[in-house]
């Protein structure tokens, strides 16, 4: 594996190496909260001599991993899916099957402006970096935390290599919405691709876990239909 990868959980080798599941966000993200919970927490931090899932990150970051609202949204959201993840030492096939990375090699406090995220994502030094990880471990479930990245990925700068890597696309991003008493509804976007009848790889975007003003749980959990056999394929 290249030393270049940006991955912030162990490689378990037959479960996410390849064809495994990758979360994929935007960037590091370093806000001031963020900052202040480093500060006050005690414990290893960034020990990656030790093995630690995504579900399960303070062997590597300490207890401050468990405050930290990316990772502990998108973990709610599983539950909501009926596929909760073993918070316990290094859980299950599930667990070891999940990678996380970001589209971006960098660290900020917020993306900015859509035309900012995608001037950012579309250069051609985070377009290589989220590529390389595509091509390492070949996901066969990609979940894009953001919004932006679904157009990002079909732009035209990315999608003729990311075909090459994981096959042609079966059909254009579909979006889905649920219906919502209350608050915003947002779109999840749904697209596949596929190289031969053995190799495909199932791409869905949601709206970012913890930068979406609006966002309920409660919405997330009405795609349980759809997602629970996409992540069930994995336990």
């Amino acid at each position: 594996m290249s030393s270049d990868l940006n991955i912030t959980n162990s490689i378990f080798k037959g479960f996410n190496d390849k064809n495994g599941l990758m979360i994929c966000g935007y960037e590091h993200g370093h806000s001031i909260s963020d900052q202040e919970r480093n500060k006050n927490t005690t414990g290893p931090f960034h020990n990656t001599e030790l093995e630690c899932t995504f579900a399960n990150q303070t062997p590597r970051f300490g207890e401050v991993a468990k405050t930290w609202p990316y990772q502990k949204t998108i973990k709610k959201w599983f539950s909501s899916w009926g596929v909760p993840l073993d918070e316990n030492g290094l859980g299950g096939n599930l667990e070891k099957s999940i990678i996380l990375t970001n589209w971006a090699n960098t660290q900020g406090h917020k993306m900015g402006i859509e035309t900012k995220i995608s001037s950012k994502l579309l250069s051609d030094e985070q377009v290589d970096n989220f590529l390389l990880h595509i091509d390492s471990f070949r996901p066969r479930v990609l979940l894009l935390m953001g919004s932006q990245l679904i157009h990002c990925l079909n732009n035209q700068k990315v999608i003729s290599r990311f075909e090459a890597i994981v096959g042609k696309r079966v059909s254009i991003a579909k979006s889905i919405q649920q219906d919502m008493a209350e608050g915003r509804r947002f779109k999840v976007y749904f697209q596949e691709f596929q190289k031969n009848a053995g190799a495909h790889c199932q791409v869905v975007c949601f709206p970012h876990p913890s930068g979406s003003i609006g966002l309920r749980d409660g919405y997330i959990a009405q795609y349980k239909k759809l997602m629970a056999p996409i992540i069930s394929q994995f336990s």
